[in-house]
């Protein structure tokens, strides 16, 4: 819990330095470095650690003069903390508190560096027995556990005063500021009172010079000169410096009010930077303790996440999702401050949400059977086709009138409706029975029966054989809906791209924020 205070506490002296140091900056430089500086921090929120100390590296050369520079060196060893370069990170951090001691970030990176130092070391021991070297881990891996538990509990201990001091130093330094700026606008009203003064008393020299010069004649008094020309002066001087301290009035106004002031209207709220800033950081905490997933609906940018997820949230509790108890079992679990609890509460919501909205579409029985008729041709197994039945007779030359009797018979009772295949079921110590397709006959057959119609029968003779060939027309064969009935329904799914809707809908979404100005 101490360590959540203490990055919740660097969140805002890191949002007051930015403002602080938003009022010194050059036009050119407040365009420049302010930019570089958010971009290379919002990769440390969006957990590209590589990407974020490189940025960080390249804002510290360019910038050698800003007054962001010992912030900038302290993410750029965070960063490095993240990608597992201790080493670089330690002489960073010893760097920084050199070169600022007086800085609020060279406070933390000396406690980065005590942490660094109460970091356990390898035991290099070796245990042949391997009873006695079960025994002697479990042991060690106890008593490093204690020991890291109670460093760290130490570590915390002396952070969280550190950080208090730091905020009640940041909350007095704002309320300074506020005196200030009372007392500022004091002095502009009793100017306004002395101008006011001035004004009238111009008016009654005015009046008595007029009355003077009626009742007698010469020049003006020099005393009453003189009294006039001081006037003028001390008007002129206290105007000046009204209108300085009105401008370094204005000047502090618009610095403070940069990051506080609304900048987008959600529903029936407006929020400022200043909120959406403070909110992605505990976005970053949570989520990396409890170990999420990437977001799909995050898109690596401050405050297009935020207004994108607040407008998700929106739609989560409408759609009556409850997910406090989760995020409470989730918080307990992983040491959650109130900020990345608050948060995981929203996160866990729109994450139902989002499962749920693109969750594959379901495809009714009418809709599936339609498709199988309109687009039967896909699932043909094999087209029209012409299959030949024949039925074979043998005979030799003293038996030859004989048989080619038989086969006449043999040809009306097919004629009359009998098919070929019960007839050889009657004779098949005599007959012989055949079937398949046109194009798989001998050619002596094929020429035959080419040009027979469905159901058509003839019979001919060969030199030891009559053969009877009956024509069937078999149309074409698809494979049953049963069959095919998954595979439609996957084809028809697959149309809409999960990716392709979710940014659909989250651009479509995305208007319903106003930007102000």
């Amino acid at each position: 819990m101490g360590k959540s205070i203490h990055k919740h506490i660097a969140a805002i002296i890191f949002c007051i330095f930015l403002l602080n140091a938003g009022i010194c900056l050059g036009a050119e430089t407040a365009l420049q470095e302010p930019g570089l500086f958010e971009k290379a921090f919002d990769h440390y929120l969006a957990y590209e650690p590589d990407k974020a100390a490189e940025l960080f590296d390249r804002f510290v050369r360019e910038f050698p003069e800003s007054p962001a520079h010992d912030a900038a060196l302290f993410w750029k060893a965070k960063s490095l903390l993240v990608l597992k370069r201790a080493d670089e990170a330690r002489t960073v951090f010893a760097d920084l508190s050199v070169r600022f001691p007086e800085s609020h970030f060279a406070a933390f990176s000396r406690q980065e560096l005590e942490t660094l130092e109460y970091a356990p070391k390898e035991d290099k021991k070796v245990i042949k027995d391997d009873a006695e070297l079960k025994s002697v881990k479990e042991k060690e891996e106890h008593d490093k556990e204690v020991k890291a538990l109670r460093a760290r509990l130490q570590d915390q201990e002396k952070r969280y005063g550190q950080a208090e001091a730091a905020l009640k130093k940041a909350f007095e330094e704002k309320a300074e500021r506020d005196v200030n700026l009372l007392e500022r606008e004091a002095l502009l009203d009793g100017i306004r009172s002395c101008k006011a003064e001035y004004e009238q008393l111009k008016a009654d020299i005015r009046m008595q010079e007029e009355q003077r010069k009626a009742s007698e004649a010469g020049s003006p008094s020099a005393r009453m000169q003189r009294e006039l020309n001081e006037l003028r002066r001390a008007n002129e001087a206290l105007t000046k410096q009204g209108s300085e301290m009105r401008a370094e009035l204005e000047s502090l106004r618009s610095g403070l009010k940069d990051y506080s002031r609304p900048a987008v209207r959600i529903g029936e709220s407006t929020y400022s930077v200043l909120q959406m800033m403070e909110e992605n950081y505990s976005a970053s905490g949570a989520l990396s303790k409890i170990g999420a997933e990437p977001v799909p609906w995050r898109r690596c940018n401050t405050k297009e996440d935020f207004i994108i997820g607040q407008l998700l949230y929106l739609r989560a509790k409408a759609a009556g999702i409850k997910t406090e108890d989760a995020a409470e079992l989730l918080a307990k679990k992983h040491f959650l401050d109130d900020r990345e609890r608050a948060y995981l509460v929203k996160h866990l919501a729109v994450d139902e949400l989002v499962r749920k909205e693109m969750a594959p579409p379901e495809v009714g029985e009418v809709e599936l059977r339609g498709y199988y008729e309109v687009n039967r041709k896909d699932f043909l197994v094999h087209a029209e086709e012409r299959i030949i039945e024949t039925l074979s007779l043998n005979y030799r030359k003293e038996d030859e009138q004989q048989r080619a009797s038989l086969a006449s018979e043999l040809q009306r009772e097919a004629i009359n409706g009998k098919s070929l295949e019960n007839i050889y079921r009657f004779m098949p110590d005599m007959l012989e029975y055949g079937k398949g397709r046109l194009t798989d006959l001998p050619d002596l057959l094929r020429q035959r029966a080419e040009g027979l119609k469905d159901g058509e029968i003839i019979k001919f003779a060969t030199e030891n054989e009559f053969i009877i060939i009956q024509m069937h027309f078999q149309g074409p064969l698809y494979r049953p809906f049963e069959v095919v009935r998954d595979e439609i329904r996957n084809k028809i799914i697959s149309w809409s791209s999960p990716e392709q809707k979710l940014e659909s809908w989250l651009n479509e979404m995305r208007k319903e924020a106003v930007e102000l100005k």
